[in-house]
């Protein structure tokens, strides 16, 4: 499955996938359908210094 490191690395640290995306500025919505696909190197690396930053806090 795509981005399979992503979701588990979110549901490992019990994030929302809404507070992810609120971090990034995107609708939870939409954060659910870009990892439904391969993404970016770019979009995969917003989205893991998201992560970081709810951790971090």
């Amino acid at each position: 499955m795509a981005n399979e490191e992503l979701k588990n690395l979110i549901l490992k640290h019990r994030l929302k996938y809404y507070e992810v995306a609120d971090e990034m500025g995107i609708s939870a919505g939409y954060l659910s359908t870009i990892l439904r696909k391969p993404l970016s190197e770019e979009m995969e690396q917003k989205v893991k210094a998201a992560i970081n930053r709810l951790i971090n806090q």
